[in-house]
């Protein structure tokens, strides 16, 4: 039997979103949805949106966090307040990559 695994906030939470993982047991008949905020706050931001990004049990919703940083890089949104300028940063060389996500 599968089941949805629902979380929020991961906030570039790399390695307690796989203990999470783990805790839960997910499995490959399982999917992990995120209702926003994958990245901002925590220090490993690219590592959460790779996940994301690979793994096909994994799905997100845009975020507040998580769209300040989009439109920010489309242009629309000129300021970012420190925690995501340090997250901008870190993601630079793969911007576009991850906007598209």
């Amino acid at each position: 039997m599968s089941r949805t695994i629902v979380v929020g906030d991961v906030h570039g939470c790399y390695d307690e979103l796989l203990a999470l993982v783990e805790r839960v047991a997910l499995k490959e008949s399982d999917r992990l949805v995120c209702v926003g905020d994958l990245v901002v706050k925590g220090e490993k931001n690219r590592e959460v949106l790779d996940l994301f990004m690979r793994d096909a049990r994994f799905s997100s919703v845009l975020g507040n966090h998580d769209r300040a940083l989009v439109e920010h890089w489309k242009g629309a949104r000129a300021e970012l307040k420190p925690a995501q300028e340090r997250c901008r940063a870190e993601l630079e060389d793969g911007r576009e990559r991850y906007a598209a996500f």
